[in-house]
């Protein structure tokens, strides 16, 4: 197969599965925002677990920049284990911020999503020096001295809102919606679907134009 393609092929593949991609993304939040006042609800959590020396932070990307995330286990009022947003901390490095924990029941505002979320191009975890750049529901149960429910699922209960240090106002949290993290509007993953595939005919149609020239194809008049 000559190179020229085999590289088109492969250029073909890559725009065509980016342009999925960011189809899938649009998909979701589609539903969500369609779904939003019967997926977000008032949650009480009663916190549980011995708080570590070090405690956890989970690294994170607001609109305002990155922040560290404390994530404390917890108890809702129908007694499922659940790791929770206690707070977040603006700053580049864990070393920057002093978290804190508060022992009191907490109401917030929220969704229940499932542990097992993938978080791509990250960082590389350091669970002994408290830093994580995954959501690792097994990590942060051990740190806290709390045993992971047998056959049971776990979820993460995230706040409408946050309070940031240095903010005056609660900032929304980005990891509530479906875009975990990601706060474009559906609008955008659209449009950015629609770039890609047709990026994709773009370089097919230069193929051909190129083939065409070079007397390597022709078309029945």
């Amino acid at each position: 197969m000559p190179l020229l393609t085999l590289f088109t092929l492969i250029g073909l593949v890559i725009l065509i599965q980016l342009g999925r991609w960011q189809w899938s993304r649009f998909d979701e939040k589609s539903a969500f925002e369609g779904a939003r006042e019967t997926l977000v609800q008032t949650i009480e959590i009663i916190p549980t677990g011995t708080a570590p020396e070090t405690l956890p932070l989970v690294y994170g990307l607001f609109p305002a920049g990155p922040v560290w995330r404390l994530y404390q286990p917890g108890r809702t009022s129908d007694g499922d284990l659940v790791l929770f947003l206690s707070d977040a901390y603006p700053g580049i490095s864990a070393s920057d911020v002093s978290p804190q924990i508060d022992p009191s029941t907490v109401t917030m505002r929220g969704r229940l999503l499932p542990a097992d979320l993938s978080v791509p191009l990250t960082g590389r975890d350091k669970p002994e020096e408290g830093v994580l750049y995954t959501l690792a529901p097994a990590t942060l149960l051990t740190a806290w001295n709390v045993t992971a429910p047998e056959g049971g699922s776990l979820l993460f209960a995230e706040p409408e809102t946050v309070a940031l240090e240095g903010v005056s106002q609660p900032v929304s949290n980005p990891y509530m919606s479906a875009g975990q993290g990601d706060d474009l509007p559906p609008e955008r993953h659209f449009g950015y679907a629609i770039t890609w595939w047709g990026l994709a005919l773009a370089l097919l149609g230069v193929y051909v134009a190129f083939h065409k020239a070079q007397g390597r194809l022709r078309f029945r008049s």
